[in-house]
């Protein structure tokens, strides 16, 4: 589904599916014939939206602009083949899943850091400046690079507010004031 705020991109959606909410739903047998080197045990939509959560499912559902139940229904059919897929010889290949996270995590960005350049702005008349207080997602940004936003925070399509604030000039500032300040963001690599 395309996002309307991040100029069209598509926006990836998770269906969240969990061994525990599958165990819960009474479906540990059909898992571990999954996981096992035998044949799968079939699911039915129905199982998965107990397993899954009806509210949950639905929003999966509208972003990807499916109806829950014909989302669960897939899901029901493809779910045993990917687990199966994924537990090869009736294992989970581990280390090969965890090099994988690893590999994953070090080609995406960590946190994002902010500075302003030359530190702190004023707004000036010629004769008079007023000082600026400039914040990105909360933090005061000064000439020193400071985290704005943290590792799990960073993701892709994350917005956050940057806000300017003027101090209260005194009553003989006025006129016009103007002010030219640069803000630097920069992507912070996940360290491992």
């Amino acid at each position: 589904m395309t996002d309307p705020v991040n100029d069209g991109v598509a926006t990836p959606t998770t269906v969240p599916i969990s061994v525990k909410g599958l165990s819960d739903a009474g479906l540990e047998p059909q898992l571990r014939s999954w996981i096992s080197s035998g044949p799968n045990e079939p699911v039915t939509a129905e199982q998965i939206t107990r397993a899954i959560g009806e509210d949950r499912l639905a929003q999966a559902a509208e972003s990807l602009g499916r109806e829950p139940g014909d989302l669960a229904a897939s899901l029901a059919a493809d779910l045993p083949g990917l687990i199966d897929t994924a537990s090869p010889n009736g294992h989970v290949e581990l280390a090969r899943a965890q090099d994988e996270a690893v590999a994953i995590q070090a080609r995406t960005a960590g946190s994002i850091h902010a500075y302003i350049e030359g530190g702190p702005a004023s707004l000036y008349n010629g004769s008079d400046a007023i000082a600026l207080t400039t914040k990105s997602n909360g933090v005061t940004l000064t000439a020193i690079p400071q985290e704005v936003l943290d590792d799990a925070t960073s993701t892709p399509g994350t917005q956050a507010d940057m806000t300017i604030t003027a101090a209260r000039p005194l009553d003989t500032q006025n006129g016009l004031y103007t002010a030219d300040m640069t803000v630097i963001f920069d992507a912070v690599p996940r360290s491992q």
